[in-house]
């Protein structure tokens, strides 16, 4: 049974601490240092994991076509660092069928605007 994409983002977060699977547009990486002052994007990616690990906060969402991804979902969360809110919107490329042959792209991170 095919992996769900859930299951992908979920399972590449998983990987946070190895090379080459969650990355991050370079306007996420200054929002990070913005908002959350001595994180690396590494700290991040392990926070955002067990943020999801221990809630299930990750939604599915139609990719809009004018905002330039080729890819037909987002997925987007809402985790808490530090006592800080923030949105965080990543998308998922897949080059296969394994959570090995996957790889996460952070293109938002900011307050959410609820």
């Amino acid at each position: 049974m095919p992996l769900t994409g859930f299951q992908k983002v979920y399972g590449v977060l998983k990987l946070w601490n190895s090379s080459g699977y969650v990355t991050f547009d370079e306007r996420c990486t200054a929002a990070i240092q913005e908002h959350l002052p001595g994180y690396t994007n590494r700290l991040f990616a392990k926070e955002l994991f067990e943020h999801i690990d221990r809630t299930g906060d990750l939604k599915e969402s139609p990719q809009k076509p004018e905002d330039g991804w080729e890819v037909p979902f987002f997925y987007s969360s809402k985790p808490e660092f530090d006592g800080k809110r923030l949105y965080v919107k990543v998308i998922l490329t897949e080059d296969g069928d394994e959570i090995e042959d996957c790889i996460i792209l952070v293109v938002s991170v900011h307050p959410p605007t609820f």
